[in-house]
């Protein structure tokens, strides 16, 4: 699936500090907190729909939903990956179908990219072995960012309900989550993406 990102150049300049930070530039985004403190555009759960805030901003954290904030924040600030999407899971309704929970990287160049492809799916490999039972798998796509003018890789890492379990998928998704997390942990520890780059 290829990602379109009105905007992308200037998010990756903020996020890299190229483009001084200033609280006035989240103004320029649309965005609604809502009463359970969700931001995105409608500020409600149901909306799936919000704006990208770099690392530098000061609403980063509390726009990343509760249930993959652990993992943006290992990627963002431990190992300084570039995360660009994020969605902590939505159960379906009448009208909507569920979204899954995923985290989307984008590598600055290409030795990044292979660096963090190769670790990421040895994390998955560790995952699937560990949590045969699990009713959710761990998908690591290579795809792309399309803005206006230009193309980046990104990394999409998505948790999704094994086949034919759809409906056990929100009641086993943070064992699996959790496993994710600690061996990405593991798998990381000491590499950081811009000294590896």
């Amino acid at each position: 699936m290829v990602n379109f990102f009105n905007g992308l150049e200037d998010f990756v300049a903020k996020w890299e500090g190229s483009v001084l930070y200033s609280p006035h530039m989240d103004k320029d985004l649309p965005f609604v907190r809502g009463e359970q403190g969700v931001i995105n555009l409608g500020g409600e759960l149901s909306c799936f729909e919000a704006s990208i805030f770099s690392k530098a901003s000061s609403l980063f954290e509390d726009a990343i939903e509760d249930g993959v904030k652990s993992l943006v924040v290992f990627l963002a600030y431990s190992i300084d990956c570039i995360t660009y999407t994020s969605c902590q899971g939505h159960a379906g309704s009448e009208c909507t179908s569920p979204s899954y929970r995923n985290v989307g990287i984008l590598p600055r160049n290409e030795q990044e990219y292979q660096d963090l492809i190769k670790k990421l799916n040895r994390v998955k490999s560790h995952v699937d072995e560990t949590t045969v039972d699990s009713f959710v798998k761990v998908v690591v796509e290579e795809s792309f960012v399309d803005s206006e003018t230009l193309r980046m890789p990104c990394i999409d890492i998505t948790f999704i309900p094994r086949e034919n379990y759809e409906n056990q998928y929100f009641i086993h998704l943070e064992k699996t989550y959790e496993s994710f997390v600690e061996c990405a942990e593991q798998e990381f520890y000491g590499w950081r993406a811009k000294t590896h780059a």
